[in-house]
């Protein structure tokens, strides 16, 4: 269904998103937008961990009604997924590593 050579012109997207340095919630909803693009049927978002709530920072993606997924990163942030097993774990993966760099670099 999907093709090596399509998803990395999709990382290739995200990592100039990232170092472009806009601002921070723009960078999110850009990223997760190209994720959900690439992914219509998954829901994807950042939010920061505020004691046991979560601060929602930017998404993308339409409501599955499919239980969420909470995906630490960090101490400090997590990426909320819906149907994010439709996506290959390599994949996987490598998008969760694509926002910890985010993080990083914010």
């Amino acid at each position: 269904m999907y093709n090596k050579k399509d998803f990395i012109k999709l990382l290739e997207s995200i990592l100039k998103e990232i170092l472009k340095k806009e601002d921070f919630k723009t960078t999110v909803d850009k990223v997760c937008n190209s994720i959900t693009e690439y992914y219509p049927n998954t829901q994807i978002s950042l939010a920061e961990k505020l004691g046991r709530r979560l601060s929602y920072i930017g998404g993308s993606g339409k409501e599955t009604y499919i239980p969420y997924e909470v995906i630490e990163l960090n101490n400090n942030y997590s990426i909320v997924v819906q149907n994010f097993k439709e996506i290959p774990l390599e994949n996987r993966d490598l998008l969760i590593s694509l926002f910890k760099i985010l993080l990083v670099l914010k």
